[in-house]
């Protein structure tokens, strides 16, 4: 939902701040950010997908006044995995739907 997608930009916008780099630059990080592991097409369908583009561009625009996570960097679906080895030794700050989000002590 759209609480999840602010969630995310959060976590985009909060590594960027720590590293001293853009959001661009940790959104397009290798194995970061589960949109860019989906296969070529279905990327090419969602961002055609004019619905899913607003909600995202929203969401986007959002993340930059909200604090859901509160302060968090990062998160997993624990629903479908388990707790993630690189959590160990961060704070949990949220759980929004199914996704749990954390940032290092």
């Amino acid at each position: 939902g759209i609480e999840g997608m602010i969630a995310v930009g959060e976590t985009i916008r909060n590594r960027a701040e720590r590293h001293g780099t853009i959001p661009a630059i940790e959104a397009l990080r290798p194995h970061q950010y589960a949109f860019w592991m989906r296969p070529r097409d279905e990327q090419a369908r969602l961002l055609q997908d004019e619905a899913v583009y607003v909600k995202a561009k929203l969401a986007w625009y959002a993340s930059e006044v909200s604090d859901l996570t509160h302060g968090a960097t990062h998160y997993e679906n624990l629903h479908d995995f388990k707790r993630p080895k690189w959590a160990r030794g961060m704070v949990k700050t949220a759980v929004i739907g199914e996704h749990t989000f954390w940032k290092e002590k």
